[in-house]
């Protein structure tokens, strides 16, 4: 498990995340919900290691984090930023390999093989060979998640669980491309054995596609579990300041939204 017992993160006196605690699992998709700025990047780059609690701890594999080494940490969990910027003019192809690079046990050829199949899952091998500068935001951002999953790809049977932390991976995605993202997502949560953290603000996506959910507030978790459980009109309401009504469909609760109404003087 990647685990996060007790979080504070505080930079330049200001509190960005306050006593938080989680879990992520393998196998299954934990979605971070919450407004612009309730800590939800910060709770991110935290568990990856990438900024240092200044109280608290997080632990991956049952190891302290900062046990591992850099190069360890390459191969168990990538992360996928909201913007990567790019200025050599790669194609597409060798975007994907730069993610496979930290691999030491296969092959150039091997890996060329894993860059084009990643490329297929996708749906995007006929951007194989273009200049990666030349896409669209949607297209690079599905060319960075195969370069991330390339990173951490077990190509046998995987021997321990890894970790992929994505922040807000859907933002630049039309309607078709997200549903068809989150559900590959769930096939390889299941079928590489990893344990994904990604941070949604379409509500109804995390539902429909996360086995739990956690919902951050002003730097604070205010609630985990699953979202049947914790995904509520009024919650939504607390926390995004919108009129929720939730709609049941196939089990799985939906939620449509409009801006609270106030009374004019």
């Amino acid at each position: 498990m990647l685990v996060a017992e007790q979080l504070t993160v505080t930079i330049k006196k200001n509190t960005l995340l306050h006593d938080v605690s989680l879990d992520v699992l393998p196998e299954q998709i934990l979605a971070i919900i919450g407004r612009n700025g309730a800590g939800k990047s910060t709770l991110l780059h935290t568990l990856a290691g990438q900024i240092v609690p200044t109280i608290g701890v997080v632990s991956m594999n049952g190891h302290v984090m900062s046990h591992w080494s850099l190069s360890q940490r390459a191969t168990m969990r990538a992360v996928l930023s909201q913007s990567t910027s790019l200025t050599f003019p790669f194609s597409v192809i060798d975007v994907v390999l730069l993610g496979s690079e930290v691999i030491s046990s296969i092959t150039t050829l091997e890996q060329q093989e894993l860059a084009y199949y990643l490329l297929a899952q996708l749906n995007i091998s006929h951007l194989a060979q273009r200049n990666y500068a030349t896409l669209s935001g949607g297209e690079k951002q599905q060319v960075q998640f195969a370069r991330v999953l390339a990173q951490i790809w077990c190509i046998t049977s995987p021997l321990q669980a890894r970790y992929l932390l994505l922040d807000e991976p859907t933002a630049s995605l039309d309607l078709a491309h997200q549903h068809a993202f989150l559900t590959l997502l769930q096939h390889i949560a299941q079928s590489q054995k990893l344990g994904i953290c990604i941070i949604l603000h379409d509500i109804n996506l995390a539902a429909q596609y996360a086995h739990r959910v956690a919902c951050l507030v002003s730097g604070k978790l205010v609630t985990i579990g699953k979202p049947v459980d914790i995904l509520t009109s009024e919650l939504i309401q607390t926390v995004f300041a919108v009129e929720a009504t939730q709609v049941m469909i196939h089990q799985k609760a939906f939620f449509m939204t409009q801006a609270v109404k106030h009374n004019k003087p």
